[in-house]
């Protein structure tokens, strides 16, 4: 399945979007970890830069994305 997500900060907070209209706020959990109506979000790192996130939900773990941008 093809799916994006955007990373977005709003007011201090960060958000996962996933157009045209869905939004999830996302709360902070630990370092790069976050939880999130969608589940679970954590970010991986290389080198203190940002590369992609996983998200689990449910019956599915660490789902991959890979930064593009």
């Amino acid at each position: 399945a093809e799916a994006k997500f955007y990373v977005q900060s709003k007011n201090g907070k960060l958000y996962l979007l996933q157009k045209p209209k869905t939004e999830f706020q996302l709360a902070p959990t630990y370092k790069d970890g976050f939880e999130s109506p969608a589940g679970t979000v954590y970010f991986d790192r290389e080198k203190d830069k940002i590369t992609g996130l996983k998200i689990s939900v449910g019956r599915a773990r660490n789902v991959a994305f890979k930064k593009i941008k």
